[in-house]
């Protein structure tokens, strides 16, 4: 028998063998679906089979977690080699306890798990299902990045997705109203192009001449959420492109002066970069 012959007769029977064990128990494999969700809000999972007909597995997932689904509420195991919809609803809900709402973001992708050789041989690694940082070293660093804190963790018994393909998937956001799915294997070690926004808030103001404290002034958001620490305020700079016509009079403060009539764009300042902007109607 020639060394591929050989090669290809083991990889069917450890493939054979890892079918099995997948039958009798959930594991890191096809038989368990791998979800992310790397933002601040709640989020609904509902896992569909190809044609969008049966609920396979569905439920609240909180912020920043990892959840693992095997197909438990339809009692149809995933199966290497099939299709499967994964639907993240995300919630207008951030705090500490799942409270169903409106949707602010729903998006969902198609999954082809397969087993790989890797797989085979390692099938013996489990996921839990508490994990809440998943790198090779599961570090401070890591932890650190999702804004997660070490409380309640969960060993890492090997990183999901790392014996399998296909079976992960995680939601990412880098706004506020902008999410999408990360289908790769390795999504879960990978952050992503995670981009903190800065904006207005409100996003444009209508002024009259001279300052009113009480109504003529801009906060600044951060992914959405307006700074509240005075420590940022004083490290960024308030500015406009035409002072003689409406103006800060504290660079380190929102509060506006309304010059002379005419129209000119606000700025914010971060750390030596312009980080947002909103238009000044004075009249």
């Amino acid at each position: 028998m020639t060394g591929f012959r050989r090669l290809a007769r083991t990889m069917l029977v450890l493939m054979a063998l890892a079918a099995s064990w997948l039958a009798t128990e959930a594991r890191a494999g096809c038989g368990t679906i791998v979800t992310l969700n790397s933002t601040q809000y709640w989020v609904w999972i509902t896992i569909y089979d190809l044609g969008k007909l049966i609920h396979l597995d569905y439920g609240p997932q909180a912020p920043h977690s990892v959840r693992t689904w095997t197909g438990g509420a339809a009692g149809l195991p995933y199966a290497c080699g099939s299709y499967y919809h994964v639907r993240y609803q995300v919630k207008n809900n951030s705090g500490p306890a799942w409270v169903d709402g409106p949707d602010i973001g729903d998006t969902s992708k198609e999954i082809n798990p397969q087993l790989t050789l890797l797989d085979a041989l390692k099938l013996v690694k489990s996921i839990g299902t508490a994990i809440v940082c998943v790198t090779p070293e599961a570090s401070g660093a890591c932890l650190a990045r999702w804004g997660l804190s070490t409380a309640g963790t969960t060993a890492v018994l090997g990183a999901p997705g790392q014996d399998s393909t296909g079976s992960v998937v995680c939601l990412k956001s880098n706004a506020p109203w902008n999410f999408w799915i990360d289908g790769a294997s390795d999504c879960l070690q990978k952050p992503g192009p995670y981009i903190t926004k800065y904006t207005f808030q409100p996003g444009s103001r209508n002024i009259g001449i001279g300052v009113n404290t009480r109504n003529w002034y801009f906060n600044i958001a951060k992914n959405g959420t307006p700074i509240q620490d005075n420590a940022v305020y004083e490290k960024g700079r308030f500015y406009t492109d035409n002072p003689g016509i409406a103006t800060f009079p504290n660079p380190h403060s929102g509060h506006l002066k309304g010059v002379k009539a005419g129209k000119t764009t606000a700025h914010w300042d971060l750390d030596g970069k312009r980080q947002a902007s909103a238009e000044i109607v004075v009249k």
